[in-house]
């Protein structure tokens, strides 16, 4: 007589949990193991791609005279933090490394500028400068950490911004230091906390002044900068020769002025889900219009003009700590931000 076939084997409702278990846990395995090949693979190619050095010194001398990009290289090996060059024509392609190292720099025709710190048992700060030919010139002695620097078009004056407290324009309580400073020389012009400010026609001085942010023009003597009071960010105008400033604008911090002199990129700041954060906007100066750019992260960097109708500006990489990129986006808000030169920061745009 034919036998039914066996009932199929129950399982316990603990023994089903536990093959649940162990199902999620083997596909939760399989994607993270993925991700991080994958994550290596793109840091690799990331690498490969930033890391093509060259060093040849004809090729950098050829490089120099074309219009080329000054930036603080972050890519990981035995050149990060070093100052670099690519043509603006290739930024894509091989980088050349020079033996300056800092964490802030710019540059002109003529001279370049390098903001670094001495990390040991007791951290110091120096603003470095240097020839065309890389060669030391006047090093000046900074009271903090290094933020912000630029050098006029010229190249015979440079100007710093450290934190004197504080880590962060998103600190707090944070204090800094901007000075300006005479390359032929080799002496500081002074701290911009000693220059008169006229607001509305009116003297406009507070105990709780901080200044940040230079930006030159070419007739070396105007600059542009941020004056903060009572947590209150101000646009100022400046004369190097009077020691003087006037306020044109609020809520405008690191400004930098366009090739044309008409505009100033900033970053504006803003507040979302309970935390500070910046947007770049363009600031023109004759017609008084402001211009939100279409870049929609948090952009707490001074930006740089490649040309009159785009701006670039570091992020940080959010994959890799210590890592940063490079992006440009059209000054006149259209268009979308797109990446411009991977493991960099600090960008100068200089043309011979």
């Amino acid at each position: 007589m034919p036998t039914d076939p066996p009932a199929p084997k129950s399982f316990s409702l603990g023994a089903r949990l536990l093959i649940f278990g162990l199902v999620c846990a083997v596909t939760i395995a399989g994607v993270v193991a993925f991700a991080i090949r994958r994550r290596a693979q793109q840091q690799s190619e990331n690498a490969t791609n930033a890391a093509a050095v060259v060093d040849d010194k004809s090729q950098l001398a050829e490089v120099r005279r074309q219009p080329h990009l000054f930036f603080r290289n972050t890519a990981l090996g035995p050149a990060y933090g070093h100052v670099a060059l690519v043509p603006l024509s290739a930024p894509a392609g091989a980088r050349f490394i020079t033996p300056l190292v800092g964490d802030r720099v710019y540059a002109a025709n003529t001279a370049v500028f390098v903001l670094r710190a001495f990390r040991s048992a007791l951290t110091t700060y120096e603003a470095e400068s240097f020839n065309a030919g890389f060669q030391a010139g006047p090093v000046f002695k900074l009271a903090g950490a290094p933020s912000r620097t630029r050098v006029s078009r010229d190249g015979l004056l440079a100007s710093s911004t450290v934190f004197i407290t504080g880590d962060s324009y998103n600190t707090g309580g944070f204090s800094t230091r901007t000075t300006i400073y005479d390359l032929t020389t080799g002496k500081p012009l002074g701290d911009l906390e000693d220059f008169a400010v006229q607001k509305d026609g009116q003297v406009f001085k507070n105990q709780d002044f901080n200044f940040w942010g230079v930006t030159f023009a070419t007739d070396h003597d105007r600059f542009y900068a941020t004056v903060a009071s009572a947590n209150i960010p101000y646009l100022i105008e400046g004369s190097v020769t009077k020691r003087t400033a006037r306020v044109l604008k609020e809520i405008v911090e690191c400004p930098s002025l366009s090739p044309d002199e008409t505009r100033v990129a900033f970053k504006s700041r803003l507040t979302e889900n309970g935390r500070r954060m910046w947007r770049l906007h363009v600031f023109n100066l004759k017609t008084q219009q402001e211009t939100v750019v279409s870049e929609t992260h948090n952009v707490d960097d001074q930006a740089e003009w490649l040309d009159n109708d785009h701006v670039l500006y570091a992020l940080p990489r959010a994959s890799a700590a210590g890592h940063s990129d490079v992006w440009v986006a059209r000054s006149d808000g259209t268009g979308t931000p797109q990446l411009f030169l991977s493991d960099a920061s600090s960008p100068c745009v200089v043309r011979p």
